[in-house]
């Protein structure tokens, strides 16, 4: 009985440690096949690619940088730039690879090392369009390894629609359109000279077109389109000219000289309209005909014109020479364009007073008259 016990038990202990043994080979080989990968494998990693401005400028130059860790010695790993644009679904597009370049885009890009470690490629320089998703990615290894950096260029805004000046009649429309790029998107704003208030009633209006509609003369002048960004301000401007028949307005409906060979009499009238008007002066008589008065070339220049200020507001100024009592009467101006006619009139007085019982012309004369007397009596004195 007690042999037949150990028999059993001897036998179970046989079969245990077959089995134990069994298991110790197994581990063995697991740990001898976990070695052998572990020797043939890289355990290399992309650590971060950096930028040598967090925001670049346009016409700037911008370095990005990739660093390797975890390289065993003597191993050998290159860097492999991708650029993904940033539009939807876009495909990597190999750059560089190691230091040799790909892609040069248009001979502004190069690529370095530093050590065994550290990738370098730099953009002299960075362009609007060269935005996208930069990928660094180790090369020869299984799975992919890789870290991505996005790069976006800032940049000043740029016009890329301008608006253009118009001329429109009274009662008119006009729209004007500004656009600009940059990045940020630049935000727009339209403004007037002079802070002037909009036909809309604001100082400013903030949308890309501007639409002025029912515009009278008081809405000519410079609009002004300013694009701002944080990078800047732009502006640019554009001018509405009004078109409407000319309006006259007298400073003075009468004016008041005396008779003196030796003194002008000025009338003066303001004149609006554009396209700017010609101005022509005449004379009315008593009977109501209307002489034209043209500029003397003689020495006496009876009448003088001068006109100034902007095509759509002048001044004319008609000057009479030396005036004597016949220049008294109505004065009239007239200014014409494509639109219609104005008329303005002033009256010229000429007095006449008489001090110590002569008139001032015959004082002037008898003054004359002594004084040549006079002359003559000292010449005649011995």
């Amino acid at each position: 009985m007690l042999i037949n016990q150990y028999q059993n038990r001897r036998k179970r202990f046989d079969r245990m440690l077959l089995k134990t043994s069994y298991i110790s080979i197994v581990l063995l080989l697991a740990v001898k096949f976990e070695l052998s990968n572990a020797q043939g494998s890289s355990s290399a990693l992309v650590a971060s690619i950096e930028a040598s401005s967090a925001k670049p400028l346009d016409g700037n130059i911008l370095i990005l940088y990739c660093r390797l860790v975890n390289l065993r010695p003597g191993e050998q790993k290159e860097a492999l730039w991708y650029r993904r644009d940033p539009s939807v679904n876009a495909q990597q597009h190999l750059i560089v690879t190691g230091t040799k370049v790909v892609d040069q885009f248009g001979g502004r890009l190069t690529a370095s090392r530093r050590g065994d470690d550290l990738y370098l490629i730099t953009f002299k320089p960075i362009y609007r369009e060269d935005r996208g998703i930069y990928r660094c990615e180790l090369s020869d290894t299984e799975a992919r390894v890789y870290k991505e950096h996005t790069v976006e260029v800032f940049s000043m805004p740029e016009f890329t629609v301008k608006p253009q000046s118009e001329s429109v009649r009274i009662g008119g429309r006009a729209e004007f359109t500004c656009r600009a790029d940059g990045y940020p998107k630049p935000s727009i704003t339209w403004s007037r000279a002079n802070d002037q208030f909009l036909p809309n009633g604001g100082q400013t209006h903030n949308e890309e077109v501007l639409v002025l509609e029912n515009i009278q003369k008081e809405h000519r002048g410079v609009y002004k389109c300013t694009a701002v960004n944080e990078m800047g301000e732009m502006s640019i401007v554009a001018e509405i000219q009004v078109s409407f028949a000319p309006i006259i307005v007298c400073t003075d409906k009468d004016v008041t000289q005396y008779g003196n060979y030796d003194v002008d009499a000025e009338v003066n009238c303001i004149v609006e309209g554009y396209p700017t008007p010609t101005f022509e002066w005449y004379f009315l008589d008593e009977s109501g005909a209307e002489h034209l008065l043209r500029e003397q070339d003689d020495y006496l220049k009876k009448y003088r014109v001068d006109n100034s200020g902007p095509d759509d507001l002048r001044s004319s100024r008609l000057i009479i020479a030396n005036i004597v009592f016949d220049d008294r009467g109505t004065y009239v101006l007239k200014a014409i364009n494509e639109l219609g006619t104005a008329r303005g009139e002033v009256g010229l007085k000429v007095r006449t007073d008489r001090i110590g019982g002569s008139d001032l012309t015959c004082g002037r004369i008898s003054y004359f008259v002594v004084a040549l007397l006079a002359s003559v009596v000292l010449l005649l004195l011995p």
